[in-house]
């Protein structure tokens, strides 16, 4: 976890994708004029907001977070233009997934937390998004859990740095309402997830 505050202005100059953007300008008013680098984005200096960008995606992320537990409240995907040129703002590749798991959602969440369209808070009317499948997506760098929609696209998604921090998102978004997780590949990491899980 990151301790040390930057100017949000200074930290997006140095990138060399600020520029006064209207994707900038949203960032500040979401986070305020100082930030914390953290891994896939900015945090805000309490830890409640967070920007994220996605590797290919020209979608950002508003999230709002639960400091103390680490849990995505809510997950905002925003389109901006600013997107494409921010990839070295918080320079990372899309990682290669080491493992996937698939389970069916066996009823509606009981949190809704992934919407499309900015936050209310940015003068922003977000529609929520449903999802009938999660896929959590084990890289490196932490944990993806991905919303997949009847037609199989991914309607929402949330970044955790532990397999256990992921099963924790499931069971505050989802409760009992996920089904049996199954690994997409192999077998090897079934007893870590009811490890984690337990």
């Amino acid at each position: 976890m990151p301790t040390e505050a930057v100017e949000l202005a200074s930290a997006a100059h140095a990138a060399g994708w600020w520029g006064g953007s209207r994707l900038g300008d949203r960032l500040a008013r979401y986070l305020g004029p100082r930030v914390l680098v953290a891994a896939h984005g900015y945090l805000s200096p309490d830890g409640t907001r967070r920007v994220r960008f996605v590797p290919g995606e020209r979608r950002v992320r508003f999230e709002e977070i639960d400091a103390p537990s680490g849990i995505t409240r809510r997950s905002h995907r925003v389109r901006s233009c600013g997107v494409r040129s921010c990839g070295s703002a918080v320079h990372f590749d899309a990682p290669a997934p080491l493992t996937t798991w698939h389970a069916r959602l066996l009823g509606r969440s009981t949190e809704q937390v992934c919407f499309d369209g900015l936050p209310r808070a940015l003068g922003g009317q977000p529609r929520a998004t449903q999802a009938c499948m999660v896929r959590l997506v084990e890289s490196l760098d932490g944990v993806r859990v991905e919303r997949v929609g009847a037609a199989g696209n991914v309607e929402g998604d949330s970044w955790h740095p532990s397999l256990q921090a992921a099963l924790g998102q499931l069971e505050y978004e989802y409760g009992s309402h996920v089904g049996r997780l199954r690994e997409g590949r192999g077998r090897a990491g079934a007893g870590r997830v009811r490890a984690a899980w337990s």
